[in-house]
């Protein structure tokens, strides 16, 4: 949020930098302004023009900033002494952004090897980044170091499975604290990320027990939600509303009429289809009876929701319990299609993606507005390169890892078609009948209609 402070300056792009002085100070006057490194050299800028933007502020534009290199800290000087660190502002959502730190590695977040915990993190505007890491028998932090496209990465000779951390990232002035937004692993409500050896979460999901599935029209899909599917008081589930409960077994009301997984065994039906069953906001984990949401409002894309978890205080559980959800519906001939929800976050000022590299992940105008087509505050900027990497990668994780068979987008027209066809493309490289399909309405977010993922354009 900008003109907050008395006196701020953001870097909105390549050589041109926004300075917004409060008019309570001098009338929100100066005539000239200064940016100094942390050597103490000095570089006068060259004001472009002024704008009178409310009744509180004046609006600088400043050129004559070709020397500001991402990655070190810069402070702003004006005529009275004041001073203000330079934000890295709109200068992200330029394609010349993405040029310059698009990274190829498929080496985000944490990975375990060889024995040896690998963390790595996309940050390019950041000054500096600590992995604050604590283990059963310790807490320590650890440096981790500014790397090629802006990713910092560090390693720790032994393998912190199950080890939970955080962020720390020196950060448009301030140290900010952040779960990670690659992780893969997380404690109750998601406010530290947990390292996960995956070798140590391998289930069988029985892909040769899938009956040949060779078009879409073929499908016959079941949509549910986990917590619904088994909580009613009429049944004998032995775990309600999770997804241990939802493969249960010899289910029945008090009348003797199958329930549950059963019930739907004797369907038919080719698919189901799980509502959101990545970590979502709203739901207090800890406390599952106070609030109600079926999980429309992402938190962690890459970590299943842990109130469906049978022990929601063991950061294994929701992992092993929803693959062995998709690995006992395949058992019985049914794939298992995920919904996602890819296009906006529940609260995007908290999110580990701004966070982590604000301005960057969501949708904004020239001027900086932040898009609103999902109704939820936020848009997810999907053409951005590193956004649709996060996306792409992250289907394919469901893929890999938990032997997902299809995804329903929400709000597809929020995405863009680009990276829909790239998602298409790379699935059908693991699983080439995988199953995509969504919402296809013209969503009025700040995208060209030519390029949203809509019927349109299908």
């Amino acid at each position: 949020m900008r003109k907050e402070q008395r006196f701020e300056a953001y870097l909105d792009d390549f050589n041109l930098m926004t300075i917004y002085l409060s008019k309570q100070f001098y009338q929100g006057n100066s005539d000239v302004f200064y940016s100094q490194d942390v050597e103490g050299n000095i570089v006068k800028l060259q004001i472009k023009y002024k704008e009178v933007t409310s009744m509180d502020y004046s609006k600088y534009i400043v050129t004559n900033c070709e020397h500001i290199e991402f990655g070190k800290p810069y402070t702003i000087l004006e005529e009275h002494g004041q001073t203000t660190p330079l934000q890295i502002g709109l200068i992200v959502k330029k394609d010349k952004f993405d040029a310059m730190f698009a990274y190829d590695g498929d080496d985000l977040g944490v990975h375990v090897k060889d024995g040896q915990t690998h963390f790595a993190l996309w940050a390019p505007t950041a000054i500096e980044v600590l992995a604050k890491i604590t283990t059963p028998a310790k807490q320590f932090t650890l440096p981790l170091e500014r790397q090629a496209q802006g990713v910092f990465k560090g390693v720790v000779l032994e393998n912190l499975h199950l080890a939970s951390y955080t962020y720390l990232i020196d950060i448009n002035g301030e140290w900010v604290e952040t779960i990670d937004p690659y992780a893969f692993g997380s404690v109750v409500n998601g406010i530290k990320s947990v390292v996960i050896d995956q070798a140590q979460t391998r289930v069988e999901l029985h892909h040769d027990k899938l009956s040949p599935f060779a078009s879409p029209t073929q499908a016959i899909i079941y949509e549910t939600s986990v917590r619904d599917f088994t909580s009613d008081a009429n049944t004998n589930h032995q775990h309600k509303r999770t997804f241990k409960g939802f493969v249960e077994r010899g289910t029945t009301t008090p009348q003797k009429t199958k329930t549950g997984f059963d019930y739907l065994i004797d369907l038919g039906i080719t698919h189901v289809q799980l509502m959101p069953i990545y970590d979502f906001a709203t739901v207090d984990e800890s406390n599952i009876d106070v609030f109600y949401n079926w999980g429309y409002d992402p938190h962690q894309f890459n970590v299943p929701e842990g109130s469906y978890a049978s022990d929601v205080n063991d950061p294994l559980s929701r992992i092993l319990d929803l693959k062995t959800l998709v690995a006992t519906c395949h058992q019985h001939d049914i794939r298992v299609v995920m919904d996602v929800v890819y296009n906006h976050v529940y609260e995007m000022g908290q999110s580990a993606f701004e966070k982590t590299v604000p301005y960057y992940y969501f949708r904004r105008s020239e001027s900086g507005a932040v898009s609103n087509g999902s109704f939820c505050e936020n848009d997810i900027d999907s053409a951005r390169y590193m956004v649709r990497k996060f996306i792409v990668e992250s289907t394919k994780m469901w893929v890999q890892e938990y032997g997902m068979d299809g995804f329903r987008f929400d709000l597809m027209g929020i995405l863009d078609v680009d990276t829909l066809n790239i998602i298409d493309t790379e699935l059908r490289k693991i699983k080439p009948d995988i199953l995509l399909y969504g919402e296809g309405w013209n969503m009025p977010t700040i995208l060209d209609d030519e390029h949203k993922g809509m019927i349109a354009n299908q």
